[in-house]
């Protein structure tokens, strides 16, 4: 599975002409009470398209992102597609960037136990911060939020606390 996932990530980067900036694992972790949600995916990060000097320690850089993924709850799993933009700030010489993220997410299932995303096609949205360790690798927070954005008759949303590691090429 994860060999195929990879997979995935690298002919996208190869299909579209973009070079792959970083590639990674995520968990998400919700933050609701009685339902218990838990999320996998493996993503890649594509190399910054935009980027603007705000001063001379700090950039704004823009860049696509893709992931493949599972969430599971309430004893069902889905997988899931996503593609999205991002936006990243470094913070002057800290070895840090906050990173607001948003996209369009496609789940192979939408119902879980009395939980009920609404329909198969979602909106996903976070906000984090990244630590880059070094040249090479990244570890980072996302509060990230799925919903429909009403498309559907229900949209009660689903919140994880995502935590992720990266390869940076």
């Amino acid at each position: 599975m994860l060999a195929f996932v990879l997979a995935v990530i690298l002919s996208t980067a190869s299909l579209s002409g973009i070079g792959l900036d970083s590639v990674g694992f995520r968990l998400g972790l919700d933050d609701e009470e009685g339902d218990h949600f838990t999320g996998y995916e493996a993503f890649g990060t594509f190399e910054p398209f935009w980027s603007w000097d705000l001063s001379e320690r700090n950039t704004l850089a823009t860049t696509l992102e893709t992931a493949v993924g599972v969430i599971r709850g309430n004893s069902d799993t889905a997988g899931y597609l996503r593609f999205g933009a991002a936006a990243h700030l470094s913070l002057g010489e800290l070895p840090l960037s906050v990173t607001v993220n948003t996209g369009i997410q496609v789940l192979t299932e939408d119902t879980f136990g009395n939980f009920d995303l609404g329909g198969n096609f979602n909106f996903s949205s976070g906000i984090g911060i990244d630590w880059h360790l070094n040249e090479d690798w990244i570890v980072a927070y996302r509060f990230q939020h799925t919903s429909n954005a009403s498309l559907y008759d229900t949209n009660p949303g689903l919140d994880l606390h995502s935590f992720s590691i990266a390869y940076k090429f």
